[in-house]
């Protein structure tokens, strides 16, 4: 077979193989439009699609290790003899801005991953036993007790913006669709 009849063969059944859209669940429709995806799908396995909040709540997010940073700038600046061990907080803080800004979720085919400020972790996809409106993902691990996972990338508190608390909302509800679907 010529290179390029095998090429439009691959690009066929990837278009065969993507998932028909459903019409009747807008709240699957409108998730789709608020959190970004990575790819396309191809095979029968979603490529890795990734679960972030807005910009703004990215910022947010990394701000109470910048304002460690910030301080550990300071005592290593003005303070004296022991006061100067404070600049310590200067590579916490870098840390913490770090892993405030990236906190989020990412579903690959059999697992997901949450990253959170402090931990991140890696949950197989049939282990999960609900996704709560907290939100949080319960799962069971290997030796059978229950678990819990806080999505904090996506609490929401009452004052949110309209936005962003549909934003939240609609990454929570695609990973509840990720999850049913096994």
């Amino acid at each position: 077979m010529p290179r390029s009849a095998r090429v439009d063969d691959m690009r066929h059944t990837a278009a065969i193989a993507r998932p028909p859209v459903d019409t009747h669940h807008g709240d699957e429709r409108d998730a789709d439009e608020h959190c970004r995806r990575s790819g396309l799908w191809t095979g029968w396995h979603p490529v890795d699609v990734m679960l972030l909040p807005q910009p703004v709540n990215r910022v947010a997010n990394a701000m109470p290790g910048a304002a460690l940073a910030a301080l550990g700038i300071a005592t290593l600046l003005h303070g004296t003899g022991l006061g100067k061990a404070g600049g310590v907080g200067i590579p916490l803080g870098i840390l913490l801005a770090f892993r405030g800004f990236r906190m989020g979720a990412e579903t690959r085919s059999g697992s997901v991953i949450i990253w959170g400020m402090l931990r991140t972790r890696v949950i197989p996809r049939n282990a999960i036993a609900e996704i709560t409106d907290f939100p949080a993902v319960v799962w069971t691990n290997p030796v059978g007790n229950r678990r819990w996972s806080p999505l904090l990338a996506f609490q929401t508190p009452s004052r949110a913006l309209t936005g962003i608390a549909e934003h939240h909302v609609a990454c929570v509800q695609r990973l509840r669709k990720w999850a049913r679907h096994r």
